[in-house]
């Protein structure tokens, strides 16, 4: 059997059927989704923890901020960004390290064009502290 496959990006469904049978399988793509992984939160970013420079490839983010010499690891779903935030410093001291740091904790981001609402804890603790931002340049 031969498949066929048909993009139709206007309408935003792809279609795909086997020749011979007679129910084509249909998948509908969100406009949305496909936006959004178009967006890159690539550049620079005022934060409440000092400035945040933000790279991507592809879902993958990884940045720096000012402060403790502070590193941001992660990746995005959607507008979503969640991973870890690692200093040379902090009010707390987690009991294992997370690439040779003991301090570090988990992140969510929610990003909105041009700026972000987010959480973060200590270690593994479910992030409850505010962090926000607004970029800067791309």
């Amino acid at each position: 059997m031969r498949i066929s496959s048909v993009n139709l990006f206007a309408v935003g469904l792809t279609l795909t059927m086997t020749l011979g049978l007679p129910t084509p399988t249909v998948q509908a793509k969100s406009q949305t989704s496909i936006k959004q992984t178009k967006d890159s939160i690539a550049g620079v970013w005022n934060s409440s923890e000092g400035t945040i420079t933000f790279e991507q490839s592809g879902s993958g983010v990884s940045a720096t901020y000012t402060q403790d010499n502070g590193v941001l690891e992660g990746s995005m779903s959607g507008n979503v960004l969640t991973g870890y935030w690692s200093e040379d410093g902090s009010n707390r001291r987690c009991n294992t390290p997370r690439n040779g740091r003991y301090y570090w904790g988990r992140i969510r981001f929610v990003f909105d064009s041009s700026k972000f609402s987010g959480l973060w804890g200590y270690c593994d603790d479910e992030p409850s502290r505010t962090w926000t931002g607004n970029r800067r340049s791309s």
